[in-house]
């Protein structure tokens, strides 16, 4: 059984140090092993420092440094931050002894999602199409072949799921209708000209 306040107060760090510790692997269950046999609470507190250095995930070693955390501020109620990585906090007590603590957040979804869908250069350009309708139809008869030509690079290089290769047929065919309709919107246009 660990002795708590006498020997957390009576141990300085020096003796708990991890270099005055045994040297080891770097597996993180060697290390939990030694946590689960330590005889103190600092010497155990240590070596889980040593369990979530080499993996921050380590599910296993989560309720003891709980418990073992507990024990530490009910006897000294002091942690000061020190920093911080993407899953890790490092504080120190008031007794110099360091701390690695997972921060055991749930993971944050983004939105809108960062992952681009794979045909939404595709839609871009069908967008500009439209709006090159827009000045007689010389933008859309020159973004019309444009738009068609990136819309197959995407089909045959990209795995697509079938809906989205029916919406790649979709593009093609109102790329198509866009420009047919550029061509007799620019026909008339030339005409008026002349």
């Amino acid at each position: 059984m660990m002795r708590t306040d006498e020997t957390l107060k009576s141990r300085p760090w020096g003796e708990n140090s991890p270099e005055s510790l045994p040297l080891g692997s770097h597996e993180p269950d060697v290390w939990f092993q030694r946590a689960q046999r330590a005889g103190t609470l600092p010497e155990a507190l240590v070596y889980l420092n040593q369990v979530y250095a080499l993996d921050p995930h380590y599910a296993q070693a989560r309720e003891m440094r709980c418990r073992m955390v507990w024990r530490l501020l009910e006897a000294d109620p002091f942690l000061a931050y020190q920093d911080e990585t993407e899953y890790l906090y490092r504080v120190w007590s008031n007794l110099n002894l360091e701390l690695i603590v997972p921060k055991g957040r749930a993971v944050v979804e983004t939105f809108p999602p960062t992952t681009q869908k794979p045909l939404a250069p595709a839609f871009g350009w069908l967008r500009w199409t439209v709006i090159g309708l827009l000045p007689a139809g010389l933008g859309a008869l020159f973004l019309a072949p444009i738009t068609a030509a990136r819309t197959l690079l995407i089909y045959f290089n990209t795995p697509l799921s079938q809906h989205d290769q029916l919406r790649v047929y979709v593009i093609l065919f109102l790329t198509a209708v866009l420009w047919m309709a550029a061509f007799f919107l620019s026909l008339l246009f030339v005409l008026h000209l002349i």
